[in-house]
């Protein structure tokens, strides 16, 4: 993974993980004969549009998962020519300065068609 982030804030790093397909993993929880890998960011992107339970998982990481009143949410760069072997992953950073500050809605809104 690339060091991030650059200016040492308080961090909190996630990555995405998932069972491998051929493990028995003795149902929810795993087991210790579990095998996991890296969710590549292509993967990650699938199950946001088309996974309840992934993208609820992410929401509340993104809620509850940190103590902060504000945070950057930060990952390594990816390219479309890598978006399938580069593992989603990324680190939220305590961001002190953005308490108070005004939301721009409308900063990427063109990005997002829902």
């Amino acid at each position: 993974m690339a060091s991030f982030p650059a200016d040492n804030s308080p961090a909190i790093h996630f990555s995405a993980l998932a069972k491998s397909n051929d493990d028995d993993c003795g149902g929810h929880g795993g087991s210790s004969s579990c095998s996991w890998r890296p969710v590549s960011f292509g993967a990650a992107l699938r199950l946001l549009a088309d996974d309840d339970k992934f993208r609820d998982e992410l929401i509340n990481v993104l809620r509850r998962g940190h103590d902060w009143d504000a945070f950057f949410f930060e990952t390594p760069p990816v390219t479309a020519d890598a978006v399938e072997e580069t593992s989603f992953e990324f680190v939220l950073v305590d961001a002190p300065r953005l308490v108070g500050r005004k939301v721009d809605t409308t900063a990427f809104s063109g990005y997002f068609n829902r």
